[in-house]
């Protein structure tokens, strides 16, 4: 089983269809916006897509986590997962869709150990999100403050772009976080 990682510099991770990828600008002013001269992220006066994300009160279905927090908002035609925090993020593939795992404390995430995390999920009990995610394929996973792009060697995070791939169809989202403080998504067919 492949996992990939990624992280952040300090704000949310964004888990966003490909196909929807290159309208995420991160901190760059929304494309169309009349910019005044100076102008930079978090000056005031242009929301840019990386303040969606950090203002977990414009989130749908945010829930804070001991170390973080999982909600989600529109994206272009479509809609991408914010999860809260400076946290390791690892994408686990599963027949049905994929995990997403967050804050493990094993030196290293291999499938045995994340298999382990998904049973504590389980046993924590899920929490169903109000999402009902159409996917062509495949989600990238990087930092929010960096800007997407229609193909994943184009992203420019800092910590790398972490892939996910699935089948396409519709998915639903359950978040659960266990006794140990993992968080762990579930994304799986509907």
């Amino acid at each position: 089983m492949a996992i990939t990682t990624t992280c952040s510099g300090g704000g949310p991770v964004i888990a966003v269809p490909a196909e929807l990828a290159a309208t995420w600008r991160g901190t760059l002013a929304p494309i169309g916006v009349e910019v005044p001269p100076g102008w930079t992220w978090g000056s005031g006066d242009i929301e840019c897509d990386y303040d969606r994300a950090c203002d977990s009160q414009a989130l749908n279905d945010f829930e804070i986590t001991p170390y973080g927090g999982v909600g989600w908002l529109t994206v272009g035609e479509g809609a991408a997962l914010i999860l809260d925090s400076e946290l390791v993020t690892a994408w686990v593939p599963d027949p049905a869709g994929g995990y997403i795992i967050r804050n493990w404390s094993d030196d290293q995430l291999d499938e045995a150990s994340a298999r382990r995390h998904v049973e504590a999920a389980e046993a924590a009990g899920w929490r169903e999100l109000s999402l009902v995610w159409e996917l062509r394929g495949t989600v990238y996973l990087f930092d929010s403050a960096y800007a997407g792009a229609a193909q994943v060697e184009d992203i420019k995070a800092f910590d790398g772009v972490a892939v996910g791939e699935l089948a396409p169809g519709r998915y639903r989202v359950w978040a659960a976080t266990t006794a140990d403080e993992v968080d762990v998504v579930r994304i799986a067919r509907r």
